[in-house]
């Protein structure tokens, strides 16, 4: 269906797409110089801070620190699988000695019960005694 450039909707088409070719244009080279001024550079930080002298005596700092740091974490570690590792091997003698400290703790407590009850035993006979 055409319409004639005359008509009101012929106008209104034409320029329509003169705005849109113009829009598309117009988006085209924008589009075109953001992609020129899109560029990128690498930077070399580990040269830059090497060449700091306040950066060398810090790297050096730190790893004296962390040298200090690595051999407490070891020295602590050793500890504590030698304390397991004699845990292990004598796990059975403590097992005898607390077996041991408990019949003597019971036998104890045994004598101390004994003990005092009799002397309960006797007072509160005495005292039926006294009082009848």
């Amino acid at each position: 269906m055409k319409y004639s450039s005359g008509s009101v909707i012929g106008k209104f088409i034409g320029k329509n797409i003169c705005m849109k070719k113009l829009a598309i244009l117009t988006a085209l080279v924008l589009s075109l110089g953001f992609v020129q001024a899109q560029r990128y550079g690498i930077v070399d930080t580990k040269y830059i801070l090497e060449k700091i002298p306040d950066y060398k005596d810090a790297q050096k700092k730190l790893e004296q620190f962390s040298g200090q740091w690595q051999k407490e974490i070891d020295s602590k570690q050793r500890s504590q699988d030698n304390c397991l590792d004699y845990f292990h091997t004598n796990v059975f003698r403590l097992i005898i000695i607390i077996k041991w400290l408990r019949v003597i703790y019971k036998n104890h407590i045994r004598q101390i019960q004994q003990e005092r009850l009799d002397i309960d035993i006797d007072l509160a006979g005495y005292h039926r005694n006294d009082a009848w």
